[in-house]
């Protein structure tokens, strides 16, 4: 008599596992970002970042950029009239599209980065 309960557990206890790895796959496969866009253009500074510490970078075509505190070290440095390569990066990542920007100053290839 103690058999047919404890193969009764056995096959729910598998069904459980079986229906718990299907859900993890899916919310795995749904949490992995995917890239939806890219480009980079030439742009020039417009303001003089040594004024916000680095912190804010504004460019010819109107956009304001936030440096992130780790790289303001080299943002700071820059001058208005620099010539910067604006690259970014769109992924999708479950409902959310997130950008990804990246700057380098044209003349000594430091990078700041940001996340938009």
């Amino acid at each position: 008599m103690n058999k047919k309960p404890t193969i009764w557990l056995v096959r729910l206890f598998s069904v459980v596992l079986a229906v718990a790895a299907a859900c993890q796959g899916r919310a795995q496969a749904q949490s992995v970002p995917q890239k939806v866009g890219a480009d980079c253009s030439e742009q020039y500074i417009t303001n003089d970042p040594s004024d916000s510490g680095g912190a804010i970078v504004e460019t010819d075509d109107g956009h304001m950029y936030r440096i992130d505190s780790i790289d303001r070290v080299d943002s700071q440095l820059w001058l208005a009239g620099d010539d910067i390569v604006v690259c970014w990066a769109a992924y999708r990542y479950k409902d959310r599209v997130i950008t990804l920007y990246t700057i380098r100053n044209g003349d000594d290839k430091d990078d700041a980065q940001r996340i938009h």
